[in-house]
């Protein structure tokens, strides 16, 4: 009862956090803490019952003989006892891994480069007809305030929905050979704003690339991904045709220009073949973009929803950051590192009290062993090296269990990685590390009190 009532408590301590975590609005109200009430009072006694069972039926089967002859017996429930802590050694050994290896990636994706630079980037969505109508002039309007130094649009950001797709194959080849390109209409400075380097030919002027779709055939830009799936080289890439077909109408897209391949979504995804193409109309973009050279961004946001409402007031004006569309498509992933961080905590605190249960038990059953040693001149480190080896051999057995499990299980969580860190033995082994000397610690410290405990007190009953 007293466990169940701590519990309730701590139960209200932490929801706030899980909620936050966990992206839930779970409370305690009413109907849900009766629920909880209920289910925590049954699992206790179910609890109470099958941990009381264990011991009576054991003490059940002892021989009156051998109990009166303080004959205990050494192997029956030892074997269970040391299981026990090998389970939750393995488990907590586990999750040290899970969380160091989690944290690993988490490292990688911040530190890799996306091949574009997001940050000092202000977007503002244009979700109606109404804004991409006023695009024009809310362009000519956002270059006339201080502090920004670029502006351009396009019908896809990094870390936005792609539209559309096409079919490409190259000129001479059969359509059934063709490679599915994503599409992206750009207005003019798309790559230089965004900072996706031109490594081949060169990029869009307004007035020689709109297309519309009459021309039979369209100047395009794609990336590296798009070469690597025809085998072109990158200096024979330049004037190479590329052929659609569509309603029967086969229509040519030539490319003049490369650029260095970009993570247009998260790690978790391939690059794949882009195709970028200037439209016939400036009223297909759907996301405007500005680079700003200041840190009063506060003041840039304000002119720019003045401007809006001044041009088009009746859509709503919302505007974000694109370093943080970027970080949101992580979130999920830093919400399993916390979770997991949780659990671990959790878990470690679970293994220490059960071992320290096992440590205080074994150092009762040698009581009168390490009575005798000290009498005969055993050293306090020496004690203590003995109770606690035989606890870091199960730490050890753990250790062997869990490596090769929490290897298999997160080499599993980084194949959903399409750019992942590499395993290494170095995480596991410091996950073992850091088990052995919370194991160290929680032992050696029962085993120091019983080491410079008074011999007299251990052997004066016999």
């Amino acid at each position: 009862i007293v466990s169940m009532l701590i519990s309730g408590i701590i139960i209200m301590l932490v929801l706030p956090f899980f909620n936050q975590v966990t992206h839930k609005d779970l409370s305690l109200n009413g109907n849900t803490a009766a629920y909880v009430a209920l289910s925590m009072l049954v699992i206790s006694i179910i609890t109470g019952f099958v941990a009381g069972s264990y011991p009576a039926f054991f003490l059940s089967s002892f021989q009156p003989a051998k109990v009166l002859k303080d004959k205990r017996l050494s192997g029956g429930n030892q074997w269970l006892r040391k299981s026990l802590v090998v389970f939750q050694f393995i488990v907590s050994i586990s999750l040290i891994s899970a969380i160091l290896i989690i944290q690993k990636q988490l490292d990688y994706i911040q530190n890799k480069s996306l091949g574009f630079n997001p940050e000092q980037n202000i977007v503002i969505p244009m979700r109606t007809s109404e804004a991409r109508e006023h695009y024009a002039e809310l362009k000519n309007s956002i270059q006339q305030i201080a502090g920004v130094a670029q502006v351009s649009a396009a019908t896809s950001l990094p870390s936005t929905p792609l539209l559309r797709d096409y079919g490409l194959y190259l000129q001479g080849s059969s359509p059934d050979t063709g490679i599915l390109h994503r599409m992206i209409y750009t207005d003019e400075n798309y790559f230089d704003l965004l900072k996706i380097n031109l490594i081949a030919g060169r990029d869009f002027d307004e007035q020689r690339d709109k297309s519309t779709e009459e021309d039979e055939t369209v100047n395009v830009i794609v990336n590296q991904a798009s070469l690597k799936e025809y085998n072109i080289n990158l200096n024979d890439a330049v004037g190479t045709t590329l052929l659609s077909e569509y309603d029967g109408k086969i229509r040519k897209h030539q490319i003049i220009g490369v650029v260095e391949d970009f993570h247009q979504f998260s790690l978790h995804d391939k690059i794949v073949p882009i195709m970028f193409k200037v439209p016939e109309s400036k009223k297909n973009f759907i996301f405007i973009t500005m680079r700003v050279e200041t840190a009063n961004y506060k003041n840039i946001i304000d002119q720019l929803e003045t401007n809006w409402k001044a041009q088009v007031p009746g859509t709503p004006f919302e505007s974000t950051f694109l370093s943080e569309s970027v970080n949101k498509q992580y979130e999920e992933d830093q919400r399993v590192a916390s979770i997991m961080t949780s659990f671990t905590l959790i878990a470690i605190i679970i293994s220490c009290l059960g071992l320290y249960g096992l440590s205080v038990y074994m150092a009762e059953r040698r009581i009168k062993e390490i009575g005798i040693r000290k009498v005969l001149g055993a050293s306090v480190s020496g004690i203590v090296s003995l109770l606690t080896t035989d606890f870091l051999k199960l730490i050890l057995i753990a250790f062997v269990i869990a490596a090769p499990l929490g290897y298999y299980v997160m080499d599993q969580w980084l194949q959903s990685f399409a750019y992942q860190t590499t395993l290494g033995v170095f995480v596991f082994v410091l996950a073992g590390v850091v088990s052995f000397a919370i194991a160290w610690i929680t032992v050696g410290f029962e085993s120091f009190r019983a080491a410079v405990g008074n011999p007299v007190n251990s052997l004066k009953t016999e």
